[in-house]
């Protein structure tokens, strides 16, 4: 027996029901679905899916009262067989609904989501139009977005009128859009917390039912010795004025309590291969300015260059690392002796680090 006469056979039986009552759904909403349940046995299922199609996207978060209305004001009492059934039909109902969406075949719609942490340095925040540029002309037949992670980013640019959306934001509009496709590139540098908790959240929002067909999260940047040795590789061609007897010290964000932060004492190996006199350093974690303080010493060094190895040139770069601060990068390397240049261009600047993002996007569209 299918859903429909399975709710009609629940009415026929019932010996709770007087004969002439009127039974109505109603949202918090005030939405209201009329059933005459003796008068006329059958239930009109065409105007009760027409209701649920109009509350589908709420039902889980929607509760619904049941009200009984007798003709010529007569009282009735509930018992509890009485509410369990119709509890039963306003289920079954739903179900019917349900299993028709899902049944319908969607037409496929492809969506990328760009995610960055965000800058509120307007300079670097053409970096990301360039990266969105770059990103359109490669998929130029799919939809593009962007969201920042930082909330505080968001809060910034939102007093400037410039608004973003969170993922998670993000995702809904996308869902609500009909997209079936999505996927996400994340450009952080490594697969760190940051990535994890996005990472997280896009997959919950694939198990959402009637939402997305598929969800992916493409990897960040640093996600093999290939993507290392081509980041590593092209920062190194783009230091100009430098002299094979100076210094360079890429500035990495670090993580003091993710085992990620390991990838930039293998991104320190990789330039160590490269060039003896390049090193990479962290904001936080283990791989302090202050480590590298002897070792410059011993090579003898007396001009060192500052680069940052973050996706753009933001607020660590320019205080934190180049910063007139008594606790920046430039001034502890100036008052150990050290003269020093500042390069602010992060690794999007370049679009054969961008490509490196790129290609993993590239490799999880080919599983839609």
């Amino acid at each position: 027996m299918d859903r429909e006469g399975a709710v009609n056979r629940l009415i026929r039986e019932s010996e709770d029901l007087p004969e002439r009552c009127a039974v109505r759904f109603r949202t918090k909403s005030g939405v209201c679905i009329p059933m005459d349940m003796k008068g006329n046995p059958r239930i009109e299922m065409a105007s009760i899916r027409g209701f649920f199609v109009e509350g589908y996207h709420v039902i889980n978060h929607c509760c619904y009262t049941i009200q009984i209305k007798m003709e010529r004001g007569r009282e009735m009492k509930l018992n509890k067989h009485m509410l369990s059934l119709l509890v039963m039909i306003a289920l079954l109902c739903c179900s019917l609904n349900g299993f028709a969406a899902h049944g319908e075949k969607k037409s496929e719609k492809k969506a990328i989501l760009l995610v960055a942490f965000g800058t509120s340095v307007p300079e670097a925040r053409k970096v990301f139009d360039r990266i969105d540029e770059q990103t359109r002309k490669a998929f130029s037949d799919v939809e593009i977005r962007w969201a920042f992670t930082s909330k505080i980013i968001r809060a910034k640019l939102a007093k400037e009128g410039k608004m973003m959306d969170s993922p998670e934001m993000a995702l809904s509009r996308l869902m609500n859009d009909g997209y079936t496709h999505v996927a996400v590139l994340s450009l952080q540098t490594i697969p760190g917390e940051e990535f994890h908790e996005l990472y997280q959240n896009a997959q919950l929002f694939g198990q959402m039912a009637g939402g997305f067909e598929k969800i992916l999260v493409a990897r960040p940047l640093l996600s093999s010795a290939k993507d290392m040795e081509i980041v590593a590789g092209t920062l190194m061609k783009n230091i100009p004025g430098r002299k094979p007897e100076d210094a360079v010290i890429f500035m990495g964000h670090g993580t003091g309590h993710h085992p990620a932060d390991a990838i930039y004492l293998a991104m320190n190996q990789v330039f160590q291969e490269i060039d003896p006199r390049a090193f990479v350093r962290t904001v936080e974690g283990n791989l302090t300015i202050e480590t590298l303080l002897s070792k410059l010493k011993q090579l003898k060094i007396k001009k060192v260059y500052l680069v940052p190895m973050m996706s753009v040139a933001g607020d660590h770069a320019k205080n934190d690392m180049a910063g007139d601060e008594p606790d920046s990068w430039k001034s502890i390397l100036t008052r150990n002796g050290y003269q020093c240049e500042s390069i602010l261009k992060g690794t999007a600047d370049y679009p054969e680090i961008v490509e490196v993002w790129l290609d993993h996007l590239r490799t999880v569209l080919t599983h839609f």
